[in-house]
């Protein structure tokens, strides 16, 4: 799961509507913190991290107020990660993963 590394001022947070597009430089730091996570951990390719982290972050702005999505972001440093973000998390994961890679139930002939 990304750390949620955002950089922001408390304006930003304060006026921020869900539904709405969070400022360039949080997201081009979620970014840069979400791909940087998944290579250190081996997560995949560059090109696979990086629509995982767009989906994340996509998911993030569409449903949650910058100020939620960065109460969720300090809970993270506590290591305590909401249901919420994990449940982003399997939704982005189910997403990217093709559905070619799942083995059909045994005895299912493709």
């Amino acid at each position: 799961m990304p750390g949620l590394v955002m950089h922001h001022s408390s304006a930003q947070a304060q006026t921020q509507l869900q539904g709405e597009a969070y400022p360039a430089e949080v997201v081009t730091s979620f970014m840069q913190s979400c791909t940087a996570e998944g290579r250190a951990g081996d997560a995949g390719t560059l090109e696979t991290l990086t629509n995982y982290c767009t989906c994340f972050i996509d998911t993030l702005q569409s449903q949650y107020t910058l100020e939620e999505t960065l109460a969720f972001a300090a809970r993270l440093q506590q290591n305590d990660a909401p249901d919420e973000l994990i449940a982003i998390g399997d939704t982005c994961k189910a997403e990217l993963s093709p559905a070619s890679s799942i083995p059909a139930p045994e005895g299912v002939v493709e």
